[in-house]
């Protein structure tokens, strides 16, 4: 990366500094200069280019209660456990669970949202339209860079900072009228408005494998093999290991098996009725 003279023992000077890799994209403005520390030698340096890798967006799991009435669930539960007949049967805790659930998947469906990594938790419709439409005329202007387009561009920017004020506003206002709030939780919520050291940080979770395991995926139920020294960032996977590390930390740590109380080869011979489970 070093194309000029670095040794001046003689009056020509020759290239003897040098600087290699196998990666000259990743530096630039690579010089030489004068610094005064020797009779003959300059010193040499390179810019590299950092770079930062984007935190992957996260998809929320949520249940969406628009449409939910709750007079209309009840009596529906109520036709269907005496339709069923739900105390009589065998296994009723079993049955009430996959009719519970099966009913609320009905009135309150569950839907995936995708979201940024780093989002701002005070982030709303109302400002991410904000966003969308000032990065939308940015573009416009960037493209056709005329008088027009600068006034819109700086009427979206006024319009969109007005709008972030007003947001982070009424969640800080909403956050202090909270009845729940404790000194750990308000100060995990004001803590990266006051400084920006840690405010938008990769909190995923990854970790080396030791030994070679066969992971099985409950979702998609497929067995993964994953090797040693494999480096682990799925949380799908992530949860099938510290499932798998805690269920057999008794067995892993003392080299004997706890006793079983129940029967794990039938697990669904419950003896409880309903009314002892409520």
């Amino acid at each position: 990366m070093i194309k000029q003279p670095t040794c001046f023992k003689s009056l020509k000077g020759t290239l003897l500094d040098v600087l290699l890799t196998n990666k000259p994209t990743y530096f630039q403005k690579s010089f030489v200069c004068e610094t005064g520390l020797s009779d003959h030698h300059k010193l040499v340096a390179t810019f590299f280019k950092s770079t930062f890798a984007k935190i992957p967006s996260k998809d929320l799991q949520y249940r969406s209660f628009r449409n939910f009435k709750e007079p209309l669930f009840l009596n529906e539960l109520d036709q269907l456990l005496i339709q069923d007949h739900l105390y009589n049967s065998q296994n009723p805790y079993s049955k009430l669970t996959k009719i519970y659930t099966d009913l609320l998947d009905k009135h309150a469906p569950i839907k995936i949202r995708r979201v940024r990594g780093n989002q701002a938790p005070f982030m709303n419709k109302e400002l991410s339209k904000a966003i969308m439409n000032k990065s939308r005329i940015r573009n416009r202007y960037l493209k056709w860079p005329s008088r027009e387009n600068f006034l819109a561009l700086k009427i979206s920017k006024n319009k969109s900072n007005s709008v972030l004020r007003k947001t982070k506003k009424q969640y800080f206002s909403d956050m202090s009228k909270g009845e729940d709030i404790h000194n750990r939780l308000f100060w995990n919520k004001i803590k990266p408005f006051m400084s920006t050291k840690g405010a938008i940080v990769n909190d995923n979770i990854i970790i080396e494998i030791e030994e070679n395991k066969d992971i099985k995926v409950k979702e998609g139920k497929e067995t993964i093999h994953i090797k040693e020294k494999d480096i682990i960032s799925d949380e799908k996977i992530l949860v099938e290991l510290f499932n798998d590390h805690y269920t057999n930390i008794v067995k892993n740590s003392s080299g004997v098996s706890p006793v079983c109380l129940g029967n794990p080869s039938n697990t669904e011979s419950d003896s409880h009725t309903v009314s002892e489970i409520i």
